[in-house]
């Protein structure tokens, strides 16, 4: 049986969770470069115009959360029964949720706005306001108080899954904008969880070879 292939820019970004779950389960998978242009032409293979795209024995998709649920219930990440598979969908969604206000409202903004990281932070870090009407369900407390249901020290009861994966990256991404220091002091089980999540012998591993990018996300 082949590699499974992995396609995306040069760059951690979205696919960095579906790199870290493929290293945890210890799936040795090749990395192929795209660029926008032939993303663009070719609708066949990225029928939505993005990527990343991730290619088994199994499937040819496209969408960074549907691959990492993909690779997560093939390789033992996706939890023992049906509640702890319910669990990881709410963190994954939870996660989306977050990430896609860190771009808009963060990162795309603080390029014409220099309040926009602080604003961000008043938002949707500040432990003060998690109980405010404007979240929309984006907030870390959100991750923080699932975390906290389990004694395990991931999500599940049962071990490690992606859930736990894609919170450690969604904290990466966070470190782009803001201290880790800071996030730490905030939220230190969810800084606790990244840091636990990126000492996997596995995942170290990973961390320190050619096939991970030394840059996080563009722009």
């Amino acid at each position: 049986m082949s590699k499974p292939k992995l396609f995306y820019f040069s760059i951690q970004g979205r696919a960095e969770p579906i790199r870290l779950a493929l290293a945890a389960a210890g799936v040795d998978f090749e990395f192929e470069a795209v660029d926008k242009a032939t993303i663009k032409s070719d609708p066949e293979h990225y029928p939505f115009g993005q990527s990343p795209r991730y290619v088994d024995d199994e499937v040819d998709m496209v969408q960074s959360m549907g691959i990492l649920r993909h690779v997560g219930r093939k390789h033992g990440l996706y939890g023992r029964d049906h509640a702890e598979m319910a669990r990881v969908e709410e963190v994954i969604e939870g996660c989306s949720d977050l990430v896609t206000k860190l771009i808009m409202e963060c990162m795309l903004r603080a390029k014409s706005d220099p309040g926009a990281r602080e604003a961000y932070w008043t938002a949707r870090i500040d432990s003060a306001s998690a109980g405010g009407p404007a979240t929309f369900g984006a907030h870390m407390a959100f991750l923080d108080r699932l975390l906290a249901r389990s004694s395990s020290g991931y999500f599940l009861e049962s071990g490690l899954s992606v859930a736990d994966i894609n919170v450690a990256v969604v904290m990466l991404f966070h470190m782009e904008a803001f201290s880790r220091e800071r996030l730490a002091e905030q939220w230190p089980s969810l800084m606790a969880l990244h840091d636990r999540v990126m000492a996997l012998p596995r995942i170290a591993t990973y961390l320190a070879s050619p096939m991970h990018p030394a840059k996080v996300i563009s722009g």
